[in-house]
């Protein structure tokens, strides 16, 4: 079905692109909920714009942060335009230089505005030195309706629906970001390992299948068997299964699912305990559902079922 792009919102374009670019998805979310955790202006999406784009402020305005995926260059960069001098900018990235992060001060499109620009490759490692780099940038200059004392965490259902479900209060997040931010990267390199398994025994897969509304980690056929996989990687087995059982069911039984699955997968990140193989086990009988459960070894080059 072609679909008139002319109808589309800012938003839904920049939804559309990140379906055809899923390696950019969660790293890109990643840095935006975190920069979000201070931010108090209110509700921001991504937009449609050199390709897509999140900016926390106005556009062309001092106080502004923004955040955008580069594809050519495969890194995403992040803006910051303080509301401070440029001689403390100056001084700032002078020291920050010293560490291993691609930060250097430009003015940006207005020419005139001193801004601070961070651009980080996708990787685990890239990504948690940007996290650290971006408290130090706001925790160090001023910006438009940003709070450095007290984080908040307002926006991050309406960041992309899609992308998170779970509803997560202030003081949660203050707790867990560090967890969730570890969760999301690891599940992301997971999810690049499961299709590379797979792909060894000539299975043909999608990673961020869409079925209406719902968009699934991976989906595959192998003989006449369509497959629904969820991936988790928490920090436990026991979370893994919690949280996948959940999306498996809305995948399967929501009214407006359109492609339900013969099998339905959980794959974990953790190795399973002899408790956790016996209440997946109990759980697969009690919802009389097609439920199936792969982990991934420790050595992390396959995927092992729990009779194994």
């Amino acid at each position: 079905m072609n679909i008139d792009e002319s109808k589309l919102s800012s938003s839904e374009l920049a939804a559309a692109w990140f379906r055809a670019n899923p390696s950019f998805e969660k790293p890109s979310n990643l840095l935006a909920i975190h920069i979000s955790t201070y931010y108090d202006g209110g509700t921001k999406k991504w937009r449609s714009d050199s390709p897509v784009k999140i900016v926390f402020g106005s556009n062309g305005e001092a106080g502004r942060i923004s955040v955008t995926p580069k594809p050519n260059q495969n890194k995403i960069k992040v803006r910051f335009v303080p509301l401070n001098k440029e001689d403390r900018i100056t001084s700032f990235i002078d020291t920050a230089r010293f560490q291993s992060i691609d930060i250097s001060l430009t003015k940006g499109q207005s020419k005139e505005l001193s801004t601070i620009e961070l651009v980080t490759p996708i990787d685990h490692t890239s990504l948690t030195e940007s996290l650290n780099m971006i408290d130090q940038i706001i925790n160090n200059f001023d910006f438009k309706d940003f709070d450095k004392k007290n984080l908040k965490f307002s926006t991050m259902l309406k960041l992309n629906e899609e992308a998170i479900t779970d509803v997560i209060t202030a003081t949660e997040i203050r707790r867990k970001c560090p967890e969730f931010n570890t969760m999301v990267l690891n599940e992301a390199q997971m999810e690049q390992r499961f299709q590379q398994w797979l792909q060894r025994q000539n299975i043909k897969c999608s990673a961020q299948d869409r079925d209406g509304l719902f968009r699934r980690d991976v989906t595959f056929t192998k003989g006449d068997i369509y497959t629904i996989a969820e991936l988790k990687y928490t920090s436990s087995t026991r979370q893994d299964i919690e949280a996948a059982i959940g999306q498996l069911l809305r995948y399967q039984l929501h009214p407006i699912a359109q492609k339900p699955g013969d099998e339905l997968l959980i794959v974990s990140g953790n190795i399973p305990k002899k408790e956790d193989i016996q209440w997946f086990k109990l759980i697969k009988e009690k919802l009389n559902l097609p439920l199936s459960f792969l982990y991934e070894s420790e050595s992390k080059d396959c995927f092992l079922g729990i009779e194994d």
